[in-house]
């Protein structure tokens, strides 16, 4: 019995390594879904100054995105991605900005953002195409090109003290802008 119980799992272990996976395949439609999160870098200088990948508060630019679709076939994918991209971060560096109502004056002064948040809400249909799908045990099988489009909410707010310069020794006053709009959205990925 003593010997039984010994062989038993030696003979399960010589048999998970004999085994081969066995893939199968569908030439029909599959629904997939899932979530992800990202770290976002602006490549725009005056939003990267606003938003810093590593804030003085520690606060970064993130994103959740929640995506959905159907592979149509072996080579083509078309799915829905609605996400959220949103920070908030205090004590950015500061800019010299001339206001509309100051343009008279002209006036150029140093506007130090006290707190500034952002908000985008993107929603997208993304369209992918795998090249590389003849065989699907291949490491390669499963990479794509896409290309998306929709339409983005964006909503800043930034609550800003005034100088006169960037010594900050005129204070003048703090004021909040606040800004909301809709934009179209588009990129091209890899992955």
């Amino acid at each position: 019995m003593k010997r039984i119980k010994f062989l038993l799992p030696l003979i399960l272990i010589f048999i998970s390594l004999n085994s081969f996976a066995q893939i199968k395949t569908r030439e029909s439609s599959q629904a997939y879904a899932g979530v992800g999160y990202s770290f976002v870098i602006f490549t725009n200088s005056n939003m990267t100054d606003s938003y810093p990948l590593f804030g003085s508060s520690g606060d970064f630019l993130k994103e959740v995105n929640l995506f959905g679709g159907i592979r149509a076939s072996r080579s083509f994918a078309l799915e829905l991605s609605p996400s959220i991209i949103f920070s908030n971060s205090t004590n950015n560096k500061g800019f010299y900005y001339t206001s509309p109502a100051e343009f008279l004056a002209s006036s150029i002064n140093f506007y130090v953002p006290n707190t500034s948040s952002f908000l985008s809400l993107p929603v997208n249909i993304k369209a992918k195409y795998y090249p590389f799908t003849k065989d699907l045990i291949s490491r390669v099988s499963n990479i794509y090109f896409g290309f998306e489009a929709g339409m983005t909410y964006v909503k800043e707010e930034f609550n800003n003290y005034i100088y006169s310069d960037n010594t900050m020794t005129g204070f003048i006053r703090s004021q909040t802008y606040s800004n909301s709009f809709w934009k179209p959205d588009f990129s091209i990925s890899i992955g």
